[in-house]
């Protein structure tokens, strides 16, 4: 090493120096014989790994090895076996093509006209001929060809049959043949699969008698695919291994994945490497490729096979460590007996248990964050307690308003008419009130929020139907700073209620006139609503003291508390703890109740 290269060595870090001090220390603190123990356990266990390791890789290896040698020797005959089928059947098509049937069409395009008096004459005796052909050649022994189809001018002229598969499937199997190879004008040999209950694959060939006219011949002859995959059924067992046989625009031919013959493969193939030990032989002949995937985890359980002497071995051996490892450990372990009581007492909802603190450090800092973990704990089962509260109020809320919305529209249009015509404008406004107040309750559900215009209007609704109620016993003022304040939105029905309980908890039961004055201002980015009333107010201190003493003996808050609870805790979900709620009030003097939010400009009428 040069005196260049010497000068970049740096020395180790204070961090690294610090952890090294931890680490003799703490192996300091753990007495000689302990630590002999420990060391000993943990290279044993460690020897054990490497070693179970090495040889499990071995084992893997030849196992792979073995196993590729294998697949490539019985592929390579499968896929001459396949050429051979396929040859079988190309050189019946061959046979047919050259028969006397076909060629006398060949001299003449007439030959099979139907309008000639000797034309099923010559139908028969090209029946025979497709007979001699399929019946007396190699085929029938290996049960490979199904049947055979000829068609004219695509018109089906003649077919014949050796597997019984009868004459509306041979018909039907070979029109959408003839219509898939319909495209292929230019081709005269073609192999095309029609996937379907029987996924046949047709040898095709196409004759002409010149190359001028547009008559033709089309041979096809018919294979089943179970036939083809009969050759490789040896090669489909329990561990999952697959078999494809592609043509070559990827289509699939054969397979033993049922459900996959007849889709398309990708430009490239895309079968994982690291799952499958993939082997592709290539028909060349005939332009298919036989692909087969065996997968690496069969090779993984044969070598586990191979390695269960040792692992039995070694986890005997390991037990022991690990039993000494116990026994040495009990001791300086005592402290969990502490922590699993704190976690059961957690399981059983009691919030309050605290670990005490030890001389460890590391000990001490886990207690020190289990601590923590139950005070949040707390206060996360409160706040969903009381989440859990205003969800109960206000689903029976929806329920005590479940009645048919239609029904009760049509009974208020029914009045206001009657009114309308009875001449009564008062009984009439206040019916179109009390329909507006209730659509805006029923069809604005799903709203969220809506703007301070739309919340006055339905203020002043029911503000209107409880003046007529109690006969000018109640007036109210509605104040707004500026014009632009009716166009923010603020949450749906955060005024209406507050007014609600002004007039049913505060004017109803005073003898002289009620007013409600309501009062929305500009407070730089925020918007301040203020509903005061001359009620008989109440006094708040002891009004906070009684509910809380109902939450605590886990009884409702009253109406109010739907009301103006519901309002505050919907404004701090949507807003935040900087917005909310405040109330004043003083016995026999009224109650006034401030509202802040932001002044949003922009309209956001977002559904629950």
């Amino acid at each position: 090493m040069s005196g260049k290269e010497k000068k970049r060595v740096k020395p180790p870090s204070i961090l690294a120096c610090r952890m090294t001090g931890r680490m003799a220390i703490k192996l300091a603190s753990v007495s000689l014989r302990d630590q002999l123990m420990l060391l000993f356990a943990g290279a044993m266990f460690a020897g054990m790994t490497l070693l179970g390791t090495i040889l499990f890789f071995n084992l893997y290896q030849n196992a792979e090895k073995g196993m590729t040698d294998h697949i490539d020797t019985t592929v390579s005959a499968i896929t001459k076996s396949l050429e051979q089928s396929f040859l079988i059947t190309e050189n019946l098509v061959l046979e047919l093509a050259a028969s006397e049937g076909v060629r006398n069409w060949v001299k003449d395009e007439t030959y099979y006209d139907r309008e000639n008096p000797d034309f099923y004459i010559r139908k028969a005796d090209l029946s025979r001929e497709m007979q001699r052909v399929l019946v007396y050649s190699n085929a029938k022994k290996l049960n490979v060809i199904e049947y055979a189809v000829i068609y004219e001018n695509g018109e089906p002229l003649e077919y014949t049959d050796i597997q019984a598969v009868g004459e509306a499937a041979i018909l039907y199997e070979s029109r959408k043949a003839y219509e898939a190879i319909a495209m292929h004008e230019d081709e005269y040999v073609y192999t095309q699969l029609i996937p379907g209950a029987r996924d046949v694959i047709f040898h095709v060939r196409r004759v002409k008698s010149d190359f001028t006219g547009d008559s033709h011949l089309v041979l096809m002859i018919a294979t089943n695919e179970k036939s083809i995959r009969e050759c490789y059924s040896d090669l489909i067992t329990d561990n999952e291994s697959i078999v494809y046989l592609l043509n070559q625009e990827r289509q699939i031919f054969s397979s033993s994945q049922a459900d996959e013959i007849g889709q398309f493969q990708e430009d490239t193939v895309s079968w994982e490497r690291d799952e499958f030990l993939i082997t592709q032989e290539e028909m060349k002949e005939f332009e298919m490729r036989f692909v087969y995937l065996f997968p690496r985890k069969a090779l993984t359980m044969q070598a586990f096979q191979g390695l269960k002497p040792y692992l039995l071995l070694s986890i005997g051996i390991i037990a022991v460590c690990v039993a000494m490892a116990l026994a040495l450990g009990i001791r300086s372990t005592q402290f969990l007996d502490e922590f699993v009581f704190a976690l059961n007492s957690v399981r059983e909802k009691n919030y309050d248990v605290q670990i005490r603190r030890y001389k460890n450090s590391e000990i001490d800092r886990m207690g020190e964050a289990f601590n923590e973990m139950t005070r949040e704990l707390k206060e996360l089962v409160q706040n969903k307690y009381e989440s859990q509260l205003l969800l109960n109020e206000m689903e029976i809320r929806f329920l005590q308003h479940q009645m048919n919305p239609h029904f009760l529209f049509n009974v208020l249009l029914t009045i206001q008419i009657k009114a309308k015509r009875c001449r009564d404008e008062t009984v009439y406004q206040m019916v179109s009130r009390l329909s507006a107040l209730l659509r805006a309750s029923i069809y604005t559900k799903d709203i969220n929020k809506i703007t301070v215009g739309e919340e006055l209007e339905y203020v002043e609704f029911y503000l209107y139907l409880q003046k007529i109620r109690f006969e000018e016993k109640i007036s109210y003022v509605i104040t707004v700073e500026d014009e632009g304040i009716r166009e923010c939105v603020i949450p749906k029905f955060i005024i209406e209620p507050i007014v609600e309980n002004a007039v049913i908890h505060g004017i109803e039961t005073i003898e002289e006139l009620g007013e409600i004055r309501i009062d929305i201002r500009r407070a730089g980015k925020d918007l301040v609503i203020q509903v005061r009333d001359n009620g008989k107010g109440f006094d708040l201190r002891q009004y906070q003291m009684e509910l809380e003493a109902r939450r605590e003996e886990g009884i409702g808050g009253g109406r109010e508390k739907v009301g103006l609870k519901n309002v505050a805790k919907r404004i701090r979900h949507i807003y935040g703890e900087g917005y909310g709620v405040q109330v004043e009030s003083e016995k026999n003097r009224g109650t006034l109740i401030e509202i802040r939010v932001p002044a949003e400009v922009k309209r956001e009428c977002t559904t629950l």
